[in-house]
């Protein structure tokens, strides 16, 4: 991975000092989760791939402390920006990352690193050096929109069909507001070639009005549900009479888009139903260390699998499951997730599945988003994927993570979004790449 030789046997040996150093026992801690914890006396060693890089360029911290333990990792860029992200070390107490730099501007990034193992907690730090902050690639400074009169969300079988259409008015996003509304779907004009495959029964049925789309765009870098409004308890387990928290982050604002979130409850004939619309806390910020969200104090029924999108302009950018009175947060210890299975794209979105007909080839005059919907076979515990769109010309383009806590082994359809309106994009062959290996590609023609 580009180290030198003795920064890679370090970390080696640190992953076999902490293999026999760790605790054996599951672990007792979960992030977010009260529990007092004293300081660590485990060892701790972390190392930078690139210790000088610029704006654009992939950089990774490699980890080697005691087995199975919690990682959460804050990476702060010179003057503002950043991010953080969660994950556990193996059964040797190792542990990596890979990101893209998004600093703005130049001098010393910081690679916080918690590590927390049963009741013991333990910070380290690394530095490495941001040499330029070159313009961000791949964007524009208009963007287009087409605000949907009236659409019916998509039940995961047939496409969808606007019925009228008008020119959005650019209008400032709304604060504390909650209202009813859907998701409006786009009408492709390609001729789609493959069939859809989802694998999962959970579908949307409710008609609505939608809102003013609004102008520019938003689009998230990170997307997680939480018990509290930081995002410090991620969680995916409520009960009744809590608040849920939908936590996002974005790298790439534009304009004064509406963001919303829908959130959708259980329904026995239809799957789901959209349950409440609610806008989010504050306008989007680039500035990934700020946290914007939106929350829902949950009913006492209808207990069951619940589903909350975030809609930017009228179209879904990330989608989250969750569950009320139905399992609790599992332990951080077990770690259990495949590669994806039936990774296909799409024009149209459905509530936990995608909607329509399958296909590979996208024209970039008549497409929204590009949404990808892929199947975990199982998936225990806590994961954060990482994905990544990269263009025809091999470079990384937009970065996504995605979290999810799961108490079972029950397979998990996870929804991936691509703005295509109103950005510059290059026609040609796009991968789309999960924790840095190609999981499927398709085609953007002029």
């Amino acid at each position: 991975m580009g180290k030198g030789t003795a920064a890679r046997t370090a970390i080696i040996l640190l992953v076999i000092m902490a293999g026999l150093l760790g605790n054996v026992g599951h672990s007792l801690a979960s992030f977010g989760h009260d529990q007092k914890l004293t300081k660590g006396t485990f060892a701790i060693d972390a190392v930078v791939t690139l210790p000088t890089t610029q704006r654009g360029d992939e950089e990774e911290v490699e980890l080697a402390t005691v087995p199975q333990a919690s990682v959460l990792i804050k990476v702060e860029y010179p003057t503002k920006g950043g991010f953080h992200t969660k994950g556990k070390t193996d059964k040797t107490g190792y542990w990596q990352h890979k990101w893209q730099v998004h600093a703005d501007y130049p001098g010393t990034a910081a690679v916080v690193l918690e590590i927390i193992k049963s009741n013991q907690r333990r910070f380290y730090t690394v530095h490495f050096t941001v040499q330029s902050a070159a313009a961000a690639t791949g964007t524009v400074t208009t963007a287009t929109a087409t605000s949907v009169t009236t659409v019916t969300v998509p039940s995961g079988t047939t496409t969808v069909t606007p019925t009228a259409t008008d020119t959005p008015t650019p209008t400032p996003t709304a604060t504390g507001t909650t209202t009813t509304g859907t998701v409006p779907t786009d009408t492709p004009t390609d001729t789609p070639t493959a069939t859809a495959t989802p694998t999962e029964t959970a579908t949307a049925t409710a008609t609505a009005t939608a809102t003013n789309a609004g102008t520019g765009y938003a689009e998230p870098s990170s997307f997680e549900l939480s018990s509290d409004s930081e995002g410090d308890s991620p969680t995916n387990f409520f009960t009744s009479g809590q608040t849920v928290y939908a936590v996002a982050q974005y790298d790439n604002v534009s304009g004064t888009p509406n963001v919303a979130f829908n959130w959708y409850s259980p329904d026995s004939n239809s799957g789901t139903t959209l349950y409440q619309t609610t806008q989010e806390s504050a306008p989007p910020n680039t500035d990934p260390s700020q946290f914007e969200y939106s929350s829902l104090s949950l009913p006492s029924s209808p207990s069951g699998v619940w589903y909350v999108q975030l809609v930017v302009n009228g179209y879904p950018e990330a989608e989250e499951r969750f569950y009320l009175n139905d399992g609790t947060d599992p332990d951080p210890s077990d770690i259990f997730e495949q590669d994806p299975s039936s990774v296909q794209f799409y024009y149209a979105y459905g509530v936990g599945e995608p909607a329509g007909p399958a296909t590979t080839s996208f024209s970039i005059s008549n497409t929204h988003i590009v949404y990808a919907y892929m199947t975990f076979p199982q998936w225990i515990s806590v994961n954060v994927p990482y994905f990544t769109w990269v263009d025809p010309s091999g470079n990384q383009y937009q970065s996504h993570s995605y979290t999810f806590w799961a108490d079972n082994n029950d397979p998990l359809n996870v929804m991936v979004a691509f703005d295509v309106a109103g950005q510059n994009l290059q026609p040609g062959t796009w991968q789309l790449q999960l924790n840095g290996n190609t999981i499927g590609t398709f085609t953007l023609t002029s």
